[in-house]
C-alpha cells in the first residue's frame, strides 16, 4: 500500500511534556507511607487530575482529596499564584463532597503549592463568578508549600 505523503498521525498536544513533568515532580514530594496519588496524565477527564489519599500506619485511606495539578507559572515563582479557571470553582461547590485542591508545581525547583477550593475562596471570588469572569487569580499561603523538605502538609490534610 502506497503512504499518502499529503496526511500524517496527530501527535501528542503541545501540553503533553509539562504535564508529564509536573505530575512526576509532584509524585516524588509525596512519602508512599502516607500519601497514595492516583493521578491521571494525558485524559480528558474535565476538572480533576486525579485523587489522593492520605494513609495511615496500617496503610489504610484516612482521608481523600480531588486534585487539579497544573504548573506554576514562571512569572509567578517568587510569590506563587496562579490564574484559576472559575470552573474549578463550580466543580468543587456542586459536583463532589470530597475537598478540591489547587496544587501547582515549580518543576524547576521541585516545589508545590496547594490551595484548598472550598467556602472560604468560594466567597472571596463570588462577585468575579457571579460576573461571569472565567478565571480568578488565586495567592498560594506561603506555608501551603510541599518540598522534600517538608511534609507538615499531611497534618493539615488530615
Amino acid at each position: 500500500m502506497k503512504k499518502n505523503a499529503a496526511s500524517k498521525p496527530i501527535g501528542y498536544s503541545p501540553t503533553q511534556e509539562q504535564e508529564y513533568r509536573t505530575i512526576t515532580v509532584l509524585r516524588t514530594l509525596f512519602d508512599p507511607d502516607k500519601v497514595v496519588a492516583h493521578l491521571s496524565e494525558n485524559d480528558k477527564t474535565p476538572n480533576i487530575d486525579g485523587i489522593i489519599e492520605i494513609i495511615n500506619e496500617s496503610r489504610i485511606p484516612i482521608c481523600k482529596f480531588e486534585v487539579q495539578i497544573k504548573k506554576l507559572p514562571k512569572k509567578y515563582k517568587i510569590s506563587p499564584r496562579f490564574n484559576c479557571p472559575t470552573s474549578l470553582f463550580s466543580y468543587a461547590e456542586q459536583s463532589t463532597m470530597n475537598p478540591v485542591l489547587l496544587i501547582c508545581v515549580d518543576t524547576e525547583e521541585r516545589k508545590a503549592y496547594w490551595i484548598h477550593i472550598g467556602e472560604r475562596l468560594l466567597i472571596e471570588n463570588a462577585r468575579k463568578i457571579e460576573r461571569g469572569q472565567k478565571t480568578c487569580l488565586i495567592t498560594f499561603p506561603t506555608e501551603n508549600c510541599l518540598s522534600e523538605l517538608t511534609n507538615g502538609f499531611i497534618e493539615t490534610w488530615q
